[in-house]
């Protein structure tokens, strides 16, 4: 079982991955569906109260505990560093809301009936997922803006995608928040966070 602490380090690795698919999908026009597929999986588990089974556990956030790991200079990594903080933002916004938090759970719970044992990222469902985002929570606080390739921005099959990823980063969002996550984190806390995530990291690593 995690700690408090390392169940908070990876609720910011989830974050982290959602924020990572998307600018991938929006620089590159694709993003690895895997991780895609597990990272929205977790938009539809309600009431866990063990924050690693709600975030759906170690290896699904490989990628966000990768990203957090990173000490290379990446000319993008700061762009990934303002979609977390926006997600963050955008999920004190939502607490703030107790009507939209029903609109959203209500939502959420008749997609999860209608998706049953359907694939949660083919199109249509991606789609719906998107469709919730934009009538709950676009406009909440300010818009969260995302750089990229126009074609690919202007293409709305990738639009749905960033956008249902996003409220997979609001739902990672209100577990780090839930475990005392504060955005200072992301900053003054960036050396033992990276250490945390190595530690947690599931794959061997090329030293």
């Amino acid at each position: 079982m995690l700690s408090r602490v390392e169940n908070r380090v990876l609720a910011l690795a989830g974050i982290a991955q959602c924020s990572k698919l998307v600018q991938d999908i929006a620089r590159r026009g694709r993003a690895s569906e895997d991780a895609k597929r597990e990272t929205l999986a977790r938009i539809i588990v309600f009431d866990e109260s063990d924050p690693e089974i709600a975030l759906g556990g170690i290896e699904s956030n490989a990628l966000g505990l990768a990203d957090l790991m990173v000490k290379r200079a990446d000319p993008f990594l700061m762009e990934r560093v303002r979609t977390i903080t926006a997600i963050v933002n955008l999920e004190r916004f939502l607490c703030k809301q107790p009507q939209v938090i029903r609109t959203l759970r209500s939502r959420l719970e008749t997609f999860a009936e209608w998706l049953g044992s359907s694939d949660i990222d083919s199109p249509t469902s991606v789609d719906e997922l998107a469709a919730i985002y934009t009538e709950t929570l676009s406009h909440l606080g300010p818009r969260i803006m995302i750089k990229g390739e126009q074609s690919y921005l202007e293409d709305q099959r990738n639009v749905n995608e960033i956008r249902a990823l996003l409220l997979a980063g609001v739902r990672c969002a209100y577990v780090f928040s839930e475990l005392g996550g504060k955005k200072w984190h992301l900053f003054l806390n960036r050396k033992s966070t990276a250490s945390i995530a190595g530690q947690l990291y599931p794959y061997p690593r090329s030293l």
